[in-house]
C-alpha cells in the first residue's frame, strides 16, 4: 500500500475515533438522564406509580436503555473497524 492510501485510511481511523468519543459522550449523557427518569419514578407515591405517568416513566426508561444498548453496540463496532483499517494500513 503506498503513503497516499495510508494516510488516507489514518485520517479515517481519527475520524473513527471521533466518532467513537462522541459515542460514549452520548451514552453517558443518556444514562444521567436514566438515572434521573428512575430517581423520579422510583419517587412517586405508589398512587401515581401505576399511573399513566408512572408507566411513562418505565417506558422512558426501558427507551433509554435500549438506546445505551445500541451505543455500546456501535462503540464495539467501531472498535473492530479501526482494528481492520489498522491490519490494512500495516
Amino acid at each position: 500500500m503506498n503513503k497516499n492510501r495510508r494516510d488516507s485510511i489514518s485520517y479515517i481511523e481519527n475520524l473513527l475515533k471521533e466518532i467513537e468519543e462522541n459515542a460514549v459522550d452520548i451514552r453517558q449523557r443518556i444514562e444521567d438522564v436514566r438515572d434521573e427518569e428512575e430517581e423520579y419514578l422510583e419517587n412517586m407515591p405508589e398512587s401515581l406509580a401505576g399511573s399513566a405517568k408512572g408507566e411513562a416513566a418505565t417506558e422512558a426508561i426501558e427507551a433509554l436503555d435500549d438506546a445505551m444498548a445500541v451505543l455500546q453496540s456501535a462503540e464495539a463496532e467501531i472498535a473492530v473497524a479501526l482494528e481492520l483499517l489498522e491490519t490494512a494500513r500495516a
